[in-house]
């Protein structure tokens, strides 16, 4: 079957179409004319006709579901390819406000190493009790520069 994939459909269809429409042919004939010279051959354009027919119906059916899967399976490519492109629409826009962050984070962390050389002396003057500039500075370098209020 994997080699019908390299026939065209429509030269498929048209087969399908002339199985089908023999066997619609071949039943009329062999049910409904009774001259003498196709009486001997009634029971085979009977037989035939019927055989073809349905198998022609079959065909037919399986190639009209096959073509509606075909579709559906375009609209869903198209979705997805849609899909994609807000994807990468939303990828950039979040790569632009992780990079923003980062750059605010590390601003804060220099900015904060900027106070504590500043604050050094005072940070360092008794080192057996905290002082409040240096409590204050690790807080702030902790939350990112973020205060409670």
């Amino acid at each position: 079957m994997w080699m019908l994939s390299f026939v065209p459909d429509s030269f498929l269809l048209y087969l399908v179409n002339i199985v089908f429409y023999t066997g619609i042919v071949c039943t009329i004939l062999g049910f409904l004319l009774r001259f003498k010279l196709l009486a001997q051959y009634q029971l085979i354009l009977q037989v035939v006709g019927v055989a073809a027919l349905a198998f022609g119906l079959y065909v037919k059916g399986g190639f009209e579901v096959e073509q509606q899967w075909r579709n559906r399976v375009k609209v869903m490519e198209a979705k997805v390819a849609a899909a994609e492109a807000k994807s990468k629409e939303v990828n950039v826009k979040i790569e632009t406000q992780i990079v923003e962050r980062v750059k605010i984070i590390k601003q804060n962390v220099v900015e904060t190493q900027v106070k504590i050389q500043k604050e050094r002396e005072v940070i360092n003057k008794d080192c057996s009790v905290i002082n409040p500039t240096a409590r204050e500075l690790y807080n702030l370098a902790v939350t990112n520069g973020v205060k409670d209020e």
